[in-house]
């Protein structure tokens, strides 16, 4: 059973259906041309991976209930990741600069 925190957002999913719709719904879905990828140094400590990235892309879609046209956005963050002994995901965590992201989105100054 895995579990999802998105910690710049202070939000919490569980469950393999669950945190594969968040994340899709969240990141996917409202940026039609999407780019993520490893922007530094990955580490690993026992059975987490810890690495950084950038994810970008042009924004249609709604954030906190808000539409969004055509914005495009970078922005950088760092995640990790726990794996089970039967090489699961067990626990995601991001870390990420939201209030950039809200600034780039236009939702403040």
């Amino acid at each position: 059973n895995v579990i999802w925190y998105d910690l710049s957002y202070d939000y919490t999913t569980k469950g393999k259906k669950n945190v594969s719709k968040a994340i899709t719904d969240a990141f996917m879905g409202y940026v039609p041309d999407m780019y993520w990828g490893k922007s530094g140094d990955v580490f690993i400590s026992g059975n987490t991976i810890i690495y950084e990235w950038v994810y970008g892309g042009t924004f249609n879609g709604e954030w906190d209930g808000i539409a969004i046209k055509n914005k495009k956005f970078e922005i950088k963050g760092l995640s990790a990741t726990t794996i089970n002994k039967n090489g699961k995901i067990v626990s995601h965590k991001d870390y990420y600069d939201l209030l950039g992201f809200k600034k780039q989105l236009g939702l403040m100054k």
